[in-house]
């Protein structure tokens, strides 16, 4: 998955590390549903990060006490934010 999803997105192994790395601290408890993710959907992630973030930020704002990472972590949350 991690191979098919560097490829789309051109990067190196070490720079997809640092993405998906960002990824996970957005979105803790993330991983195991990222290796049954579909890899274009990785690679859409990982290249959105800070896209991801401004969204997450502002959900933050309509919904200071929602947990958000617990929702967002979810596989269609996912889909939503990407």
């Amino acid at each position: 998955m991690q191979r098919i999803a560097r490829d789309k997105l051109g990067v190196t192994e070490e720079e997809m590390d640092q993405r998906l790395a960002a990824l996970s601290a957005l979105l803790p408890g993330l991983e195991p549903r990222l290796l049954r993710a579909p890899p274009e959907l990785v690679a859409r992630c990982c290249a959105g990060t800070d896209v991801i973030a401004l969204r997450l930020l502002r959900l933050k704002l309509i919904f200071p006490e929602a947990r958000l990472e617990r929702r967002a972590s979810a596989l269609w949350g996912v889909r939503a934010l990407c």
